[in-house]
């Protein structure tokens, strides 16, 4: 090897760096095994961390389920409250327009009752009028 910009030392690569030579084929699997069960130890920590974020989100979707069925149960009593409560409104809009026909009616009847009883008195002052002195109003 040639003079190197860095001088006469060749520089590793990264890999290089991190994994010591391997000069045998026993040391090679020793190495590779080693990793291996590094490697699984991670897979299963992750893993482990998927099933648990998983449970916290099952756990969290039946909250939120149990939260939207009481939601959903309150909407419908309040539904329910609303439209009896609309129905005697509107019950209470017939009794007053049956109240307000029957005032009509009655007052109606008062006025009759009164030019009835006018008349009545203008005829009875009319007869008093042409009657003569003395005599009684049935005789």
């Amino acid at each position: 090897m040639g003079p190197t910009p860095h001088g006469s030392k060749v520089l590793l690569g990264p890999s290089d760096r991190r994994s010591p030579r391997i000069s045998s084929g026993q040391n090679r699997y020793q190495y590779v095994t080693g990793h291996a069960t590094d490697f699984g130890k991670k897979v299963l920590k992750i893993l482990e961390a998927g099933r648990n974020e998983r449970r916290d989100d099952v756990k969290e979707s039946s909250q939120l389920q149990k939260d939207d069925e009481s939601g959903i149960e309150s909407v419908v009593k309040e539904l329910s409250a609303s439209h009896s409560c609309s129905k005697e409104k509107v019950e209470k809009r017939e009794e007053k327009d049956e109240d307000m026909m029957m005032t009509s009616q009655i007052r109606s009847l008062l006025q009759q009752f009164h030019l009835v009883l006018t008349v009545q008195d203008a005829l009875l002052l009319a007869h008093a009028r042409y009657a003569p002195p003395g005599r009684s109003h049935g005789e």
